[in-house]
């Protein structure tokens, strides 16, 4: 290969190793304006280089190295740089994608009358290292992540880069509290060892769909979990009575009938006015039936109750014996 340079600064010979822009050369011939073979050039000199790895491109720099192995790693260098500065792009276009359609789903609520939901919890955000072993896949892989639901969980993309996952890339995540995902590339022995001795997640995956189900679990280990309740037992309120305690305090009770299931001494209780929640989490001070106490009443069972707070009970009011538990939420697509 052949390209024409001009010479700067110095003596170009043959025999020198030369850079320009990605490739390289070991100069093989030097050939002055008319075709003729020369041993060197000398500054405001043009002359055309043989021996090219590959043709450069018009208007790059050439600059001399030392040999040919330093001028490898500068071109080595080189390219990796223009594929990092490729995905930077490629990630600061996809954010600038996801900016503008929001703003544009603000701007038509608007014009419809709705105001934006107000946010009620601090934003989740799942942080993430992306390692892919072509640009292709990494494109693909970022598509895919930022194409993700973002309404409770936002996927930030710390770094996304082309090769293996190596130890920089653990020490990445730790710095940013982030999880590694690597596509069709290997992990190295020293990053698998830091991220273990680091408590650094790394998946890795072959698969696109398998990468984004993977992806989606990180996030649903983010989300609040639902709470589920189960009621065990109701009771309806027919009339309430006063009764001596001490003295002359009295206490208010409510005379009831369990319309379905157990209440149980021990049971968390709330009552519900139609369809109001007006009491919540509260607890048997008293439970009798006629004159005894008891610890549990089911269906059919008729007794007295008071809460361990002051309420005004009305007739028809339901009191019910419930207990919460806690769900894990997942996101959907």
């Amino acid at each position: 290969n052949v390209a024409t340079v001009i010479v700067k600064r110095g003596t170009l010979r043959t025999g020198d190793v030369l850079v320009a822009g990605n490739v390289y050369c070991k100069v093989r011939q030097l050939l002055n304006e008319a075709s003729v073979l020369v041993r060197e050039a000398g500054p405001s000199v043009p002359v055309e280089v043989t021996g090219w790895k590959e043709v450069p491109a018009a208007g790059d720099q050439v600059l001399g190295a030392e040999n040919e192995e330093l001028a490898k790693r500068v071109c080595e260098s080189r390219i990796e740089l223009a594929k990092i500065a490729g995905t930077v792009k490629f990630i600061d276009d996809l954010n600038e994608k996801r900016k503008n359609s929001k703003l544009q789903r603000e701007a038509q609520a608007a014009e419809g009358g709705a105001a934006p939901a107000p946010v009620k919890n601090k934003e989740k955000v799942l942080h993430l290292v992306v390692r892919a072993d072509v640009q292709g896949s990494l494109e693909a892989v970022l598509n895919e992540i930022y194409g993700l639901p973002s309404h409770e969980v936002r996927v930030n993309v710390v770094n996304g880069a082309i090769g293996t996952v190596s130890e920089s890339a653990v020490q990445l995540a730790v710095a940013t509290k982030a999880k590694v995902i690597a596509f069709n590339t290997p992990i190295d022995r020293r990053a698998q060892e830091s991220a273990v001795a680091s408590r650094v997640q790394i998946q890795e995956h072959k698969i696109i769909y398998a990468l984004v189900d993977g992806i989606k679990d990180l996030m649903s280990d983010l989300l609040p979990p639902e709470i589920v309740t189960e009621v065990h037992g109701e009771a309806e309120v027919l009339q309430t009575f006063n009764i001596n305690v001490k003295g002359k305090v009295t206490e208010t009770i409510a005379g009831c009938k369990i319309a379905s299931g157990i209440i149980k001494r021990s049971s968390k209780l709330r009552v519900m006015r139609g369809n109001d929640i007006i009491v919540q989490h509260a607890s048997l001070k008293t439970f009798r039936h006629h004159k005894s106490d008891i610890n549990e009443a089911s269906k059919g069972l008729e007794c007295g109750m008071a809460l361990d707070r002051s309420f005004d009970f009305l007739p028809g009011d339901i009191i019910q014996s419930f207990s919460t538990s806690e769900k894990k939420r997942t996101i959907s697509a």
